[in-house]
């Protein structure tokens, strides 16, 4: 069994470091790593070119013009060749029995074709919890957010035929897509483990997709109308259906209502009594940043 560990960056020469010296460390190497650069102006290329012959584990760097992270994380994708892949940013680093604890996991599971992810617990830097890491059952992971109550930050390691399976969605001058446009649909046909153990350790940085997502999202509207959209269609409860229409006409009006033909099917009531509340939240992103 091997592991395909797929980075996107993006001019982070200073931290990529860490993140290689976790790497570097495994206590098990049966894992390749895939350095997705995507359009980076710094020394990046220098740098790992310089650095990569010391590797002791499988490596392949590509480089992109500046696309978004979802489109390396497509070509990532393309690029892997494990049984099983897991996304590692590149403020992240793993601990040093990352890759044996996910292959160990696969391991007990694998007579069972309905679980095609495993979820593992993410700490911060200082080795504190993020959310309150539920774990010990399987589950979809809409049910484990809005059944369960499931919060904090995770590590999905999916198997092969998963990551073959799911891309994601490409649209025109738009460099980001949300993430869980792609893990709600991979929830809908398979399911996930979640485990206790601890994988990974992370650091938000100021300058992240999470510390300006609502001005990201609002550029990138039609995977983000696509994402609300698909949002309302699954088995969730009636006030996050509702949240997700106010969401959707949110992010509809800055987009100047350029895609709505495409997304806006049918005419609900929550369309309908969400509209004001959309508007709302526009002039607020618009007029009080």
């Amino acid at each position: 069994m091997k592991l395909s560990i797929v980075t996107s960056t993006y001019n982070r020469i200073d931290l990529l470091s860490r993140l290689i010296e976790s790497l570097q460390h495994q206590s098990d190497k049966k894992f390749e790593w895939i350095l997705i650069d995507d359009g980076s102006t710094d020394s990046t290329k220098e740098h790992i070119k310089s650095i990569s012959e010391q590797f002791d584990f499988d490596f392949k760097y590509r480089y992109q013009n500046n696309s978004g992270k979802h489109v390396a994380l497509n070509r990532g994708f393309n690029e892997a060749n494990g049984d099983y892949l897991i996304i590692l940013d590149s403020d992240d680093l793993l601990s040093t029995d990352a890759v044996d604890k996910i292959l160990k996991a696969f391991d007990d599971i694998k007579k069972d074709n309905d679980i095609g992810v495993i979820s593992f617990c993410n700490q911060t830097l200082e080795q504190l919890p993020i959310g309150n890491q539920l774990s010990g059952f399987t589950c979809s992971q809409l049910d484990y957010i809005y059944k369960y109550k499931g919060t904090g930050d995770r590590s999905e390691v999916f198997k092969k035929t998963i990551y073959k399976e799911f891309r994601f969605p490409i649209f025109d001058n738009e460099r980001f897509c949300p993430e869980a446009l792609v893990w709600n649909r991979i929830g809908l046909k398979y399911k996930t483990k979640y485990v206790s153990d601890v994988i990974k350790y992370v650091e938000y940085q100021s300058d992240g997709l999470t510390s300006k997502i609502i001005q990201i999202r609002a550029e990138s509207p039609n995977s983000t109308l696509l994402y609300y959209r698909e949002l309302f269609y699954c088995a969730i409860p009636s006030k996050d259906k509702f949240k997700a229409c106010i969401n959707f006409w949110r992010f509809s009006c800055h987009s100047k209502f350029k895609v709505l033909n495409k997304n806006l099917d049918a005419i609900t009531g929550y369309d309908i009594v969400s509209i004001p509340f959309g508007f709302m939240f526009f002039l607020k992103d618009k007029y009080l940043k």
